[in-house]
């Protein structure tokens, strides 16, 4: 059951101001992934929603296989009030994912890029850290829809 309705539109919303969707598998605040089952849509699944710049891009190439790494920081304006201390996070990009296209594509060009990132850390399967992200375009739009979702939960909130 969605605890605030209006959050549930938050990916609509995101959407329609044009995101470019560089997120893991199921992490676009949708109820895809299993471990989000039961949680509230939209921005109370996240751990930090803020401007984030791409760092570094590497590649690890094992054989045919290669992964990209994404190092991130966090920027300002952090859009919600963070519920980890961490101010950089890697995100890594494995062959098959829906976001490995678009960063092979890019490559090296990500770096010093801006988005508007949302990131929730989970226990992976093997008990260490997993993330799951979602990164939306750096745009007044964006960052309103999200200011709007964060004003609507404050006003509704019990």
């Amino acid at each position: 059951m969605v605890r605030h309705p209006h959050l549930a539109l938050l990916p609509l919303v995101l959407a329609s101001a044009g995101i470019l969707s560089l997120g893991a598998a199921g992490c676009a605040g949708s109820g895809q992934d299993a471990r989000l089952a039961g949680k509230p849509s939209g921005l109370p699944a996240w751990d930090v929603v803020a401007l984030i710049r791409v760092s570094t891009v590497t590649v690890d190439s094992i054989g045919d296989e290669s992964s990209y790494h994404l190092g991130i920081q966090i920027g300002y304006p952090i859009l919600t009030t963070p519920r980890v201390p961490d101010r950089t996070f890697e995100l890594n990009i494995r062959r098959g994912s829906r976001a490995y296209g678009i960063v092979r594509a890019f490559d090296a060009r990500l770096r010093g890029l801006t988005f508007i990132g949302f990131i929730r850390r989970f226990a992976g399967e093997a008990g260490e850290p997993e993330l799951h992200w979602h990164l939306a375009p750096d745009t007044a739009e964006v960052a309103t829809a999200v200011k709007e979702a964060v004003a609507l939960g404050e006003l509704s909130a019990p």
